[in-house]
């Protein structure tokens, strides 16, 4: 009897631990997915290619250039593993020497995790297995598509670009016509265009005599990829005055024009582009300066080259005496209930500025006035005012004696 209750306690307590470890593993379970929860991580990894001017030894072609390049990696575990993983730590590698036909038209990547991370516990997932291609195979060299294009871009704009994909085809299977090709051409629009242009254009064939093969006429398309620039002003950028007696002349820039590519909203707006600042303060002759173009936001440099030279030219101020005679003088805001007459013969006027600027200077240039608003006998003088270009100026203010008699 004492053993058999002693059996029921030993089973009762054999089942108690039972499930004191089965609630454990729950509650372990449950704080671990609360404090360091699985997660997925979504990488996409660029495939490396490797080997592949193997296919120029094999007399094979890709036909379609256009396949992806990129690779999805998912990753899941736990989250204080996984955050620690990145894209770099994996490698994906294309090898194209695994191709040795035409009709192979996938290859198997090579994936390798090179990361630090301990992969235990976590599973790794990739979209794909093998890089699907479209090989063609070539018997005779391939032929250059030659890219002819109709029309002109608009004005200020200019290609810089012209490249079609595939740069060359490769013709078999035609019999008798194959040998008569000599040439491939296609032909693409780029009347007024703007901005870049990616078409696809249908591949016209011709003989040794430039006599268009209209049989073979459509049997192949390429895409055409059109890049264009626009040709933009520059101008130099001068801060600054030079020494008193002094003046700015031409400035000058070389090469007076840049070529950028870019947002083609941006370039269709952009009429000019400045350089850097340059400091002419105090300078008292021509000088010469190196530069760069500052260009606006999501545009660059067609060539590459953003160094330009500046030359300021610093003039001395020529003088001249013109003679104004009252004859020449305007009278405005005449009142009515007044005579007015100029009692000055004429007023010698000094001006300074360049000498092209005003050695031709006269009286009817200069369109002398006075404003006779408001004027009593009182004041007697009333100032001259002159119409002088912006690059002149006078060295002193000139008054002409005036009286006003009532009518």
């Amino acid at each position: 009897m004492i053993n058999l209750n002693i059996n029921n306690i030993i089973k009762k307590d054999i089942a108690f631990k039972i499930i004191s470890v089965v609630i454990a593993l729950f509650l372990w379970n449950y704080v671990l997915n609360l404090t360091n929860p699985l997660e997925t991580y979504t990488y996409t990894i660029v495939i490396q290619e490797i080997n592949k001017n193997s296919l120029d030894n094999k007399k094979l072609i890709l036909k379609d250039k256009d396949y992806s390049r990129y690779i999805s990696v998912k990753i899941t575990g736990r989250v204080d593993k996984i955050s620690k993983i990145n894209q770099n730590d994996f490698n994906i590698v294309a090898d194209f020497s695994q191709i040795d036909s035409y009709s192979d038209n996938k290859i198997k990547l090579k994936t390798d995790y090179i990361g630090n991370v301990d992969l235990n516990g976590i599973e790794i997932k990739y979209d794909q297995e093998y890089l699907d291609l479209d090989i063609e195979s070539i018997k005779t060299n391939p032929y250059t598509v030659n890219i002819v294009t109709n029309g002109e871009p608009k004005q200020d704009y200019q290609i810089i670009k012209k490249v079609s994909d595939p740069e060359s085809i490769g013709i078999e299977s035609l019999g008798p016509l194959k040998d008569k090709i000599s040439m491939v051409r296609t032909y693409v629009d780029v009347d007024d265009i703007d901005k870049d242009i990616l078409v696809e254009s249908k591949c016209r064939f011709y003989d040794n005599y430039g006599n268009e093969i209209n049989d073979l006429n459509g049997i192949r398309t390429v895409k055409v990829y059109i890049e264009i620039a626009k040709e933009v002003e520059i101008e130099a950028f001068t801060t600054g005055i030079p020494e008193d007696g002094f003046q700015v002349g031409t400035k000058n820039v070389f090469p007076e024009s840049v070529l950028l590519k870019g947002d083609s909203k941006v370039l269709q707006e952009l009429e000019t582009v400045k350089t850097e600042r340059i400091d002419i303060n105090g300078l008292s002759e021509t000088k010469n300066f190196k530069s760069q173009v500052v260009l606006p936001e999501d545009v660059e440099l067609a060539n590459g080259n953003n160094q330009v030279n500046v030359s300021v030219e610093i003039n001395d101020f020529s003088k001249r005496i013109i003679p104004i005679f009252k004859e020449d003088i305007k009278i405005n805001n005449k009142n009515d209930k007044y005579n007015y007459e100029i009692t000055s013969p004429s007023v010698l006027v000094e001006v300074v500025g360049d000498k092209k600027d005003i050695d031709n200077l006269d009286a009817e240039i200069l369109k002398p006035s006075i404003d006779v608003k408001g004027f009593k006998n009182e004041d007697k003088y009333v100032e001259l005012d002159l119409n002088l270009p912006s690059n002149v100026k006078t060295l002193d203010d000139y008054k002409v004696e005036l009286s006003a008699k009532e009518k």
